[in-house]
C-alpha cells in the first residue's frame, strides 16, 4: 500500500498533545467494537452513547473530555490495550481509503504533531510499505471510470508534487482550472503543457477592497453556525484576524460591523506581509500538498465535484494564509512553528466541523466560485 512518509514518522504525543483529540470530538465507535465490548470488557459499555448507527464514546460535559480520558492518556487502551479501541480513535491521524484496489494511508492536519511533521519537517512523500495487520472495518473507496487505481494515484500524486514545486496561490489556480478543464474532459492529462494552455486563457483576476473581510467574516459565521464554543486555538485565530483587520462579528446577526467603513486595515496588513511571505511560501505549499494528500484530491475532500473541491481547497488556504497575516501583523514575525499551530486550529475545524454546504453558499455569495474572483483572492497578499 501507499503511505504518506508523515504517517511512517508519526508518533501520537500522549500527554505532551496541546490539541489531544480526546477533547471536543464525539469519536464513533462501530457495532463490531461495541459488540467485542459486549463480550470481553462489559464495563466499557457505560462509555458509549448515541442512537443505531451513531454510536461514540461519551464526553464529560463539564470539560468536554472523552470519559476514557486519564491524565492526558486514553483509559481504554491502557486498561485494556489498542485493540479495543474504536476505529476513529485507533487511526486517527491516519486517514486510510481505498483508490480501486489499491490501499491508501494519508494523514490530518488537525493533528499538532502531523501538522508538525508536514509543514515543519516537509514529510510529504508517497512511500509503499506493507498493510497493516489492522484495517479500518469500513473504509471508503473511490473509483473513477477508465482509470484503475495505479492511474488514479499517478493523477494524485501529480497534484502533490505540483504544489510542493511552485507558490501555493499558482498551484491553486491551476488546480482549479484543470479540474474546470477535467470535469468537461476526464480523458484530459495533467501535465505542465495542459495547465499552460490552460492559463493561457484563464480570465483576469478580480480584485475587491473587501475580500479580506469578507474572508474573515465567513470564517465567523461558520464557526458561529457550529452552535459549539471555538476550541482555544481557533478563538485565537479567529480573534486575531479580527482585531488585525479592525472589525467584529455580531453573535446575534452574524453581520459584520466595520463602523468606520475604512478598509485600509487589510491594506497595511497586506504591505506588511510582504516581508514575511518569502519565508513562509515553502510552509504554504507545504499545506497545500498535505490538503491535498489528506482530501485526496481531485477524486475525494469537501465538495460536489473537482472543481468545486478546487475552490474549497483555495477558499480553506487563504483564511490558513489571513491567519498567518495576522499572526504576523499582531507579532511582527512569522515562523513554522506558529504557521503549524494555525494550520492545525484552522483544520480541526475546516476539515472536521465547518458545513461545506453553507461555506460554499457564503464563498458563492462573495463571488468566488467564479474564476476571475477566485484568482484575485488568491493574488491577495
Amino acid at each position: 500500500m501507499k503511505a504518506l512518509s508523515a504517517v511512517s514518522a508519526f508518533r501520537c504525543l500522549g500527554a505532551e498533545c496541546a490539541d489531544t483529540c480526546c477533547q471536543g470530538w464525539a469519536m464513533q465507535i462501530e457495532p463490531a467494537t461495541e459488540e467485542r465490548y459486549r463480550k470481553e470488557a462489559p464495563d466499557l459499555l457505560e462509555s458509549v452513547t448515541g442512537p443505531a448507527g451513531q454510536r461514540h464514546m461519551k464526553r464529560n460535559p463539564d470539560t468536554d473530555f472523552c470519559v476514557r480520558y486519564e491524565g492526558g492518556l486514553c483509559g481504554i487502551q491502557k486498561q485494556h490495550g489498542e485493540a479495543f479501541l474504536g476505529d476513529a480513535c485507533f487511526f486517527y491521524p491516519r486517514i486510510l481509503r481505498r483508490a480501486g484496489e489499491m490501499p491508501l494511508m494519508s494523514a490530518s492536519l488537525s493533528c499538532p504533531e502531523i501538522a508538525r511533521l508536514a509543514l515543519r519537517e516537509g514529510l510529504l512523500s508517497y512511500q509503499d510499505v506493507p498493510e497493516p495487520p489492522r484495517m479500518p472495518q469500513e473504509m471508503r473507496s473511490y473509483a473513477e471510470p477508465d482509470m484503475d487505481g495505479a492511474a488514479m494515484m499517478a493523477l494524485h500524486e501529480a497534484l502533490v508534487a505540483w504544489a510542493l514545486a511552485r507558490p501555493a496561490e499558482e498551484a491553486l489556480l491551476d488546480f482549479a482550472l484543470f479540474a474546470e478543464h477535467w470535469e468537461r474532459d476526464r480523458s484530459a492529462a495533467f501535465t505542465r503543457d495542459t495547465i499552460m494552455t490552460l492559463r493561457s486563457s484563464a480570465p483576469k483576476a478580480e480584485k475587491l477592497a473587501v475580500d479580506a473581510y469578507r474572508l474573515a467574516h465567513c470564517l465567523s459565521v461558520l464557526i458561529l453556525a457550529s452552535r459549539r464554543k471555538a476550541p482555544p486555538r481557533l478563538e485565537r485565530i479567529e480573534q486575531d484576524i479580527l482585531e488585525e483587520l479592525k472589525v467584529g462579528v455580531n453573535p446575534e446577526t452574524f453581520m459584520i460591523e466595520n463602523k468606520a467603513q475604512d478598509f485600509s486595515a487589510a491594506q497595511k496588513l497586506e504591505a506588511g506581509w510582504r516581508a514575511h511571505k518569502e519565508v513562509m511560501a515553502p510552509v504554504m505549499s507545504r499545506w497545500l500538498a498535505a490538503q491535498v494528500s489528506a482530501s485526496f484530491f481531485p477524486f475525494g475532500g469537501l465538495g460536489a465535484g473537482a472543481y468545486e473541491r478546487a475552490v474549497l481547497l483555495a477558499l480553506k488556504f487563504a483564511i490558513f494564509r489571513l491567519g498567518l497575516m495576522a499572526h504576523a501583523g499582531k507579532t511582527s514575525e512569522a515562523n513554522v512553528d506558529e504557521a503549524a499551530r494555525v494550520a492545525q486550529g484552522l483544520s480541526r475545524f475546516m476539515d472536521h466541523l465547518a458545513d461545506p454546504a453553507l461555506s460554499m453558499a457564503l464563498y458563492k455569495d462573495a463571488g468566488w466560485t467564479q474564476l476571475s474572483r477566485l484568482r484575485g483572492l488568491l493574488a491577495s497578499g
